[in-house]
């Protein structure tokens, strides 16, 4: 029977990061996930985000467009939930409960994980929310490409400067 599942547990543990214990609220902790193709669109109808040049997603792979879709979503919001406190607008709210939604592969909160108890987290406990939000667009992050040229690898493995 275990034997069933073992791919099951290889396909999440690719696309799922490490436990992080929440500071807001001690005790409680979340797995967060790589939010698919899907939900990323489903994102960025939410924030009107389909300005995007068809030019920036024409021949790109799922994942290359995930990127500048989370991109161009990462700006947006750097511009709009950093500069509200504790008030969300309904298109923001519609971003950062899509994102929680569906970037949370596991979690220790003893409920049902919908959108109506995470609309009680974002007004009765924003903090913990905005922490939740954080810690998933944080795993969904493209890494930061290294635009300094002041280090090349040589032929040989070894570093000059």
């Amino acid at each position: 029977m275990m034997e069933n599942n073992k791919w099951r547990e290889i396909a999440l543990s690719r696309i799922s990061g490490q436990k992080i214990e929440l500071k807001k609220a001690e005790g409680l902790w979340i797995v967060p996930r790589k939010l698919t193709l899907e939900a990323m669109e489903m994102v960025t109808k939410n924030s009107h985000i389909d300005e995007i040049p068809e030019s920036e997603l024409e021949g790109k792979t799922d994942e290359e467009k995930k990127i500048v879709i989370q991109t161009k979503i990462q700006e947006r919001l750097d511009n709009n939930v950093k500069t509200r406190t504790k008030i969300l607008d309904d298109e923001t709210r519609s971003i950062v409960k899509a994102v929680v939604l569906g970037g949370v592969a596991e979690h220790n909160f003893e409920v049902e994980w919908n959108a109506n108890f995470f609309d009680d987290i974002i007004n009765s406990f924003f903090e913990l929310a905005m922490e939740i939000f954080t810690e998933v667009m944080n795993f969904n992050r493209p890494l930061e490409k290294v635009t300094s040229e002041k280090f090349e690898m040589s032929q040989n493995g070894s570093s000059k400067e």
